[in-house]
C-alpha cells in the first residue's frame, strides 16, 4: 500500500460534482488499495460563480463520500494575466496546507493532475520535502497551454522536473517527449469507463426521460466545454449546411464555456436557433448521472475538436452504443474503428456535414464488443496508475530554495525602536493614492501633506499596489523609503512605505472591494501595528481604503480618521451599493476630514455625525508654485513664444472631468477662428475615446491641429506648464477642491472652471471664472472672453485663498489629536 498525496484543482467538490469526474473516479479506485489525500485548491474567482455565501460556507477540510480526505485552500491569482507565473501563485496558495499534511500523513509520493500550474507547483513541493512526483497530463495542459511560449516553458519545466509522467494517450505521450522529457519516464495510463453506467439502453425511454420527441428528426449531441477550440463553431456551420440540405435533425450542445455568447450569436445569425425553424439547442450543463441518457437518446455524437487527448465523451458514447463523428486529432484515432466512429479533418464544416449526413443515412451504431475492447474500467486505470507511482524512485536532489512567490510580508521591517526625541503622534496612513516609482505624480498631495506632518510626528504608509500594475511578471512595489518630490529636502523627511499586493476582480463586485482590500493588507497591517506602534490610523479615500482601515483598526483598538478628496464621495455615492459602503466607512470612522466645505456637506448628507466632520484643505507650496517668466517656461517646454494662446487641462483624461466637453468647446473656438492650442496633460481610461473625438472634430492630426495629448508629466514640471499657459481650463462634472486650480492661480495663471463641488470656495473674480457643467458653448464663450481680456490671476488673492502644506499638516494633526485615544496593548507605549 502506498500513501499518495494528490494535488489538483480539477477535482469534484461540494456543490460541483460535475467537475473533472475522471479524476474523482480514478482516485476513488486508487483509494480502495492505497491511502490517498487530496489538496484541491478552489480558485478565489469561484466565489463569484457559486455565490459568496456558498463559497465561504464550503468546508476547507472534509472526508468525501469516497472516504478520501479533501483539503480546499483558496487559490489566489490574477485572472487572465501573467499566466506563466500561475505556478508561483498555486504554490503559495497550497504550501500552508501541504506542510501539516506532509508532517501528519507522511506521503510517499505526490501525484499531480494537470501540468501547469498544478504539476509545476507539485514538483517544487516534492523537492522541498524530498518526495517523488508523478504528473498526469490530460490533453489541453500540453496541447493548448504550450502554444503560449511563456507557459510552454513552464509546462516543460514541470514535466522535465517530475519523476514520472502519465499521459492518457500515446499521441499525448509523444507530445510530452517532444517537450524534452526523457521517454523512459513517460507512460500511457488511459482513463477508465464504468461499463455498468455507460451501457446500451432503450432509446425511446431515454428520450422520454429528457423530454425529447420519440421518432421524428435525428438527434445530434455535442458534450463538452463550449469553446471554439472544441470545434463548436465548426459544428454550427455544419448544422447550417445540413439545414440547407433539408436533413431533418436537432443538435443539442451540452455544456458551458467562455465562447457560449459568441456561439449563441453565431447560431442566431445562421438561422439555427430561435423561432419555429430552430435546430440547435443550448442545453447547459447536466449532471454526470444524466449523460448516459443523452448518449442513448442520440443518433450520433459529434466532437469536431482542434486538439484532444483521448476524450471521455467519445468513449462513453460508444459504450452506450452511440457512434460518433470526430476529428482526426490527438489521441482520437487510437480509439476509433469503423465499428464505432468516423473521422474528419479539423476545421472543415463541409466535410463534417458530409460525414454526419452519411452516418445518419447509414444508421451507424457503435458495436458494444468493439467498445469494450477499446476501453478499460476505472479499476484497471487505477491499477496502471498505481504501478507507475510505485516505479518512481525517491529523488536524491537536495532541498532547493523556495521559488519566488508573492508575499505581503514587508521586505524591510519598520524600525523596532523609535527615537526618544519623537514626541509627536505616530500615524499609520493607508492609501492607494500615493507616489510610486512608475507613477510619481499619483497622490502627490498626500506625499506633500505626509512629509509636512512627518517633520514633528512619525508617519508610516501602507500603499497597496494593485495586482494589475504588474510589469513583465516582476514586482516593482518594494519596501522603500520615499524621496519622490522634486526638492532634495524630501530626503530629510523619510517615510517608510509598505506595498502589499491588492487583489480584486477588475470592474466586478466593486461594492465588495473593501473585503478584498482588507484581506490583501491584513498581514502587512498587523506587522506594522506590532513594530511601528501607531497612535492613530489615517485613511485617504473612503472606499475601499477607509472601509477596510476602519475594520482593521478596530481589531487593534486604534482610532481612525478618513480623509475624503472628492470623487470618493461625489462619484462613488452614485452607485447605490458603493454609496452604502462609503456611508458605512464614514459613519463608523472616529473622524472625517474633507478638503472642502461642499464636500463636508455631502459627507453629512450620508448620515455622518456633523460633529466629527471637519474641513482640512490641501496645501500649496508657494515657493514652487509662483509666477515666472512665460517666455522661459515656453522655451523649457518647446512651445512657441508668442503666436496662439495656450490653453491647459491637467488631470485624469476622463469624461467625468469634462475633457469631452472641453474638446467640443475647442471645436467651437476653432470655427470662430480663435487662435489657440490646447494641451491635455495626463492619462486616463477615456483617452482612446477622447483621441477619436478630437480627430472627428478636426482638432488633432495634420496642419490644422489645435489639441495636443501630452501624457503625464513629472510634478516638478507642472509650474512651467502653468506659467507657459494663458488659461487653465477644468470643466469637471464633480470636484472637491482641485489642486490644479490652486496651483495655477499661485503661478499667476487664471482659470475657467465649472461651478461644482468646492470650486466656488476658491474662486474670486481676480483669479477665475465659472460656467455650468456640460455646456460646451458656455465654456467656449468664457474661454474666448478670458483670452480677449488678457485675464491673469492676482497673486495676492491667490495667497489669501490658499494655505501652505505646513498649515494643512497642522490642521490635520490637530484633528488626529482630537480623536479618542486607544488602550490596546499593542499600541501602548
Amino acid at each position: 500500500m502506498q500513501r499518495i498525496l494528490a494535488i489538483t484543482h480539477q477535482y469534484t467538490r461540494l456543490g460541483n460534482d460535475g467537475l473533472a469526474p475522471y479524476n474523482r473516479h480514478q482516485l476513488r479506485c486508487l483509494a480502495q488499495d492505497h491511502a490517498v489525500e487530496v489538496i484541491a485548491p478552489i480558485p478565489w474567482t469561484a466565489r463569484f460563480r457559486s455565490g459568496y455565501e456558498n463559497f465561504m460556507a464550503q468546508p476547507k477540510r472534509y472526508r468525501n463520500k469516497d472516504g478520501i480526505w479533501v483539503h480546499h485552500p483558496v487559490y489566489l491569482f490574477p485572472p487572465k494575466v501573467l499566466m506563466r507565473r500561475y505556478g508561483n501563485y498555486f504554490l503559495s496558495s497550497v504550501r500552508g496546507v501541504a506542510e501539516p499534511i506532509v508532517e501528519r500523513f507522511r506521503p510517499e509520493v505526490i501525484f499531480s493532475c494537470w501540468a501547469h500550474p498544478d504539476g509545476w507547483a507539485a514538483v517544487q513541493l516534492g523537492r522541498e520535502y524530498g518526495l517523488p512526483v508523478l504528473i498526469k497530463v490530460i490533453g489541453s495542459d500540453v496541447l493548448v497551454l504550450t502554444k503560449d511560449p511563456g507557459r510552454r516553458q513552464r509546462v516543460a519545466e514541470a514535466l522535465q522536473g517530475a519523476d514520472g509522467v502519465a499521459a492518457v494517450s500515446r499521441d499525448l505521450a509523444d507530445h510530452v517527449i517532444g517537450l524534452g522529457v526523457d521517454p523512459a519516464k513517460v507512460h500511457v495510463v488511459p482513463h477508465g469507463i464504468d461499463p455498468e453506467i455507460f451501457c446500451p439502453g432503450d432509446q425511446s425511454a431515454a428520450r422520454a426521460q429528457l423530454n425529447l420527441p420519440n421518432g421524428g428528426p435525428a438527434q445530434l449531441l455535442f458534450v463538452g466545454n463550449l469553446l471554439m477550440s472544441k470545434g463548436a463553431g465548426v459544428l454550427l456551420e455544419a448544422c447550417a449546411l445540413l439545414k440547407r440540405r433539408r436533413v431533418e435533425f436537432r443538435c443539442h450542445l451540452v455544456g458551458r464555456g467562455q465562447d457560449e455568447p459568441q456561439l449563441r450569436v453565431l447560431a442566431a445569425r445562421l438561422g439555427l436557433s430561435g423561432g419555429s425553424g430552430a435546430v440547435v439547442d443550448f442545453v447547459g450543463t447536466c449532471p454526470q448521472w444524466q449523460l448516459p441518457d443523452w448518449y442513448r437518446a442520440s443518433n450520433l455524437v459529434v466532437l469536431p475538436s482542434f486538439s484532444e487527448g483521448i476524450p471521455n465523451v467519445l468513449r462513453e458514447a460508444m459504450m452506450c452504443g452511440t457512434a460518433f463523428v470526430a476529428t482526426n486529432v490527438g489521441g482520437i484515432p487510437e480509439i476509433t474503428r469503423p465499428e464505432v466512429g468516423r473521422l474528419v479533418e479539423a476545421g472543415d464544416p463541409r466535410q463534417l456535414a458530409d460525414a454526419i449526413e452519411k452516418a445518419l443515412a447509414d444508421g451507424l451504431r457503435a458495436d458494444r464488443a468493439m467498445a469494450l475492447e477499446l476501453n478499460i474500467s476505472w479499476e484497471q486505470s487505477a491499477q496502471m496508475l498505481a504501478v507507475e507511482l510505485a516505479k518512481i524512485q525517491i529523488p536524491t536532489l537536495a532541498v532547493v530554495d523556495r521559488p519566488f512567490v508573492i508575499s505581503v510580508e514587508p521586505r524591510v521591517k519598520a524600525p523596532e525602536t523609535l527615537p526618544e526625541e519623537a514626541k509627536g503622534l505616530r500615524i499609520l496612513a493607508i492609501t492607494q493614492i500615493y507616489p510610486r516609482p512608475r507613477s510619481m505624480t499619483a497622490g502627490s498631495y498626500n506625499l506633500n501633506q505626509f512629509q509636512s506632518i512627518n517633520r514633528e510626528n512619525l508617519v508610516s504608509v501602507i500603499c497597496p499596489a494593485s495586482w494589475t500594475e504588474f510589469r513583465l511578471g516582476q514586482l516593482w512595489w518594494k519596501k522603500d523609503t520615499d524621496a519622490l518630490a522634486p526638492s532634495p529636502d524630501a530626503i530629510q523627511n523619510q517615510i517608510h512605505v509598505d506595498r502589499p499586493v491588492f487583489l480584486f476582480p477588475p470592474k466586478l463586485f466593486r461594492s465588495s472591494y473593501g473585503l478584498f482590500y482588507g484581506a490583501s493588507i491584513r498581514k502587512c497591517f498587523n506587522h506594522v501595528v506590532k513594530t511601528f506602534r501607531p497612535d492613530v490610523v489615517l485613511a485617504c479615500w473612503s472606499h475601499p481604503d477607509g472601509w477596510a482601515a476602519v475594520r482593521l483598526a478596530r481589531e487593534h483598538g486604534l482610532p481612525v480618521l478618513i480623509k475624503v478628496h472628492g470623487s470618493d464621495v461625489l462619484v462613488l455615492a452614485k452607485d447605490a451599493r458603493r454609496r452604502q459602503r462609503v456611508a458605512e466607512a464614514l459613519r463608523e470612522a472616529d473622524g472625517v476630514a474633507a478638503v472642502s466645505r461642499d464636500l463636508a456637506d455631502h459627507v453629512i448628507g450620508l448620515g455622518v455625525d456633523p460633529a466629527k466632520v471637519h474641513v482640512v484643505p490641501h496645501g500649496i507650496d508657494p515657493e514652487i508654485f509662483c509666477p515666472g517668466d512665460q517666455s522661459a517656461a515656453r522655451a523649457q517646454l518647446n512651445l512657441p513664444n508668442g503666436g496662439p494662446a495656450q490653453l491647459l487641462f491637467v488631470g485624469n483624461l476622463l469624461m467625468s472631468k469634462g475633457a469631452g466637453v472641453l474638446l467640443e468647446a475647442c471645436a467651437l473656438l476653432k470655427r470662430r477662428r480663435v487662435e489657440f492650442r490646447c494641451h491635455l496633460v495626463g492619462r486616463g481610461q477615456d483617452e482612446p475615446q477622447l483621441r477619436v473625438l478630437a480627430a472627428r472634430l478636426g482638432l488633432s492630426g495634420g496642419s490644422g491641429a489645435v489639441v495636443d495629448f501630452v501624457g503625464t508629466c513629472p510634478q516638478w514640471q507642472l509650474p512651467d506648464w502653468y506659467r507657459a499657459s494663458n488659461l487653465v481650463v477644468l470643466p469637471s462634472f464633480s470636484e472637491g477642491i482641485p489642486n490644479v486650480l490652486r496651483e495655477a492661480m499661485m503661478c499667476g495663471t487664471a482659470f475657467v472652471a465649472t461651478n461644482v463641488g468646492g470650486i466656488p470656495e476658491i474662486t474670486r473674480p481676480e483669479v477665475g471664472r465659472l460656467v455650468e457643467a456640460g455646456d460646451p458653448r458656455q465654456l467656449a464663450d468664457a474661454i474666448e472672453k478670458a483670452l480677449a481680456d488678457g485675464f491673469r490671476a492676482d497673486r495676492a488673492m491667490a495667497l489669501a485663498l490658499n494655505i501652505s502644506w505646513d498649515e494643512s499638516a497642522k490642521i490635520m494633526v490637530d484633528r488626529l489629536r482630537s480623536l479618542p485615544r486607544a488602550s490596546h496593548p499593542l499600541v501602548a507605549r
